[in-house]
């Protein structure tokens, strides 16, 4: 008799789980608006393997500088992109945008951030690392792998 209730509780989740993926299907688009934030648009050719990656996978790549003013993430409160992706960002404020602009991109948007940095990362980044819930070493901090240097 458990096996027909665990049976039965598999089935629920099983068409849950596939109701969900459908939904969520249907709400990203299948060729994504991708916002890359780079600290000098010069830097593109550091990241060009990535970038790659991103375009067969369909994404449709827009380049702007992290300072730029004209940054703009949404629109009449409509996401202008599903993703922001920020490499290398040294600078100390976002240019066009404020850190409750990224937040509230990601938290009532959905949106994904990916976020790399280095030891040099600015004081913005750093910040908006902190609401996500972690922390990074103090500014020039290095960490080194012993195994691999």
């Amino acid at each position: 008799m458990l096996w027909i209730k665990t049976y039965v509780i598999a089935l629920t989740l099983l068409k849950l789980s596939a109701s969900y993926f459908a939904s969520a299907a249907a709400v990203r688009p299948s060729n994504p608006k991708t916002l890359v934030l780079l600290n000098d648009l010069q830097d593109k050719a550091k990241f060009t393997i990535f970038f790659n990656s991103l375009v067969q996978r369909r994404h449709k790549l827009v380049f702007k500088s992290i300072s730029d003013e004209a940054v703009e993430l949404e629109s009449y409160g409509e996401p202008l992109y599903s993703n922001v992706v920020i490499l290398d960002a040294k600078v100390e404020d976002f240019g066009g945008f404020e850190l409750s602009d990224l937040e509230n991109f990601v938290e009532t948007h959905a949106g994904n951030v990916l976020v790399a940095v280095d030891k040099d990362a600015g004081h913005a980044i750093r910040q908006f690392i902190r609401t996500c819930g972690f922390t990074l070493p103090p500014k020039g901090f290095e960490v080194i792998d012993h195994f691999a240097y």
